[in-house]
């Protein structure tokens, strides 16, 4: 009877995770929104406004590209490897009077220094809708 319940719960556990891990199915294969009616330097601003109240750190940006950064406790939890990051590259391109933004992810071991190396994040639909928010409340500040 144990078995079975934990047989249950188990598949249960399986199913509840499988919509969060499910691959995306956007243009580019990664996770991205598409704002309507704005112009590219104010979802710019408003999404580089955003990750630094989110915590994160500019590591670079320009007119189309913003690269931010936000330390993460190591495999080794932070005693071996305290520099860990997960970085996060937004790429802002204009389509007329849209601005389509697409991200992409990585954890990057020993960021900052010569030995940096990148374990990509895979792009996944759990991923998304924290993502669609963000650009709802870009749409709401930028939105014409």
């Amino acid at each position: 009877m144990i078995s079975r319940f934990m047989g249950l719960l188990a598949a249960l556990a399986v199913y509840g995770c499988a919509g969060y891990y499910a691959p995306v199915t956007t243009a580019s294969g990664q996770n991205e929104f598409t704002l309507t009616n704005v112009e590219a330097q104010c979802v710019r601003t408003a999404l580089l406004n955003g990750l630094l109240d989110g915590g994160y750190m500019v590591r670079s940006s320009t007119d189309t590209q913003i690269v931010v950064g936000r330390p993460q406790l190591g495999e080794s939890f932070g005693f071996l490897a305290p520099t860990d990051e997960r970085r996060s590259t937004f790429l802002i391109i204009p389509v007329g009077a849209n601005v389509r933004v697409v991200m992409n992810e990585a954890y990057i071991h020993n960021a900052g220094s010569g030995f940096e190396s990148a374990s990509p994040i895979l792009p996944v639909q759990g991923a998304q809708q924290p993502l669609d928010a963000i650009g709802a409340r870009v749409q709401a500040t930028c939105g014409r």
